[in-house]
């Protein structure tokens, strides 16, 4: 029995390897695969951002109700030159009209300056507007809207906290 050995040699031999359209697939395959990743992350990155803000802005609207909740002499409202059922306007007292209410930071900032400055800026972007309203003459109680605004991506934002307050403290606002 003899065995023979055949090498193949010519133009169509199969050689160890890969062809240039096999790679040239693999490169466009992760090519797209590596671009939506980024884009991904990018938008992971984005509604971060925007979920933060929103937190924040929750967080500061419900800490002004309670501001005026603790301090009602440190605020100006004018609730009753308006008839029941209207809004009237609250602000600090001592504020001039055309100085736009900013949200004050809050007083654990970071120590590094960089860190700081970002985290105030962050906070500066926030102003904050706050209104009351009597339901009825005769109510014992005010509903109190606390509106902070912001701009994102050109676009923008607001939270809006509401709550009950005794009529007797936003009488200590006038």
């Amino acid at each position: 029995m003899t065995q023979t050995c055949t090498s193949p040699t010519g133009p169509r031999a199969k050689r160890p390897g890969f062809t240039l359209v096999e790679i040239l697939v693999a490169l466009a395959v992760i090519g797209v695969a590596s671009s939506l990743m980024f884009s991904l992350f990018f938008a992971t990155m984005d509604l971060a951002d925007t979920g933060r803000s929103t937190k924040v802005a929750s967080a500061l609207a419900t800490e002004q109700l309670a501001a005026m909740e603790r301090a009602p002499g440190a605020f100006v409202c004018k609730l009753n030159d308006v008839p029941a059922g209207s809004f009237a306007p609250v602000s600090l007292r001592g504020q001039r009209d055309n100085i736009t209410p900013r949200t004050p930071p809050p007083p654990s900032l970071p120590i590094a300056e960089r860190a700081y400055n970002r985290e105030e800026n962050f906070y500066n972007k926030f102003i904050w507007e706050a209104y009351a309203r009597l339901p009825r003459e005769d109510a014992a109680y005010a509903d109190v809207t606390v509106v902070i605004r912001w701009h994102d991506k050109g676009r923008e934002r607001l939270v809006t906290v509401s709550s009950a307050l005794a009529r007797t403290l936003l009488e200590e606002m006038s």
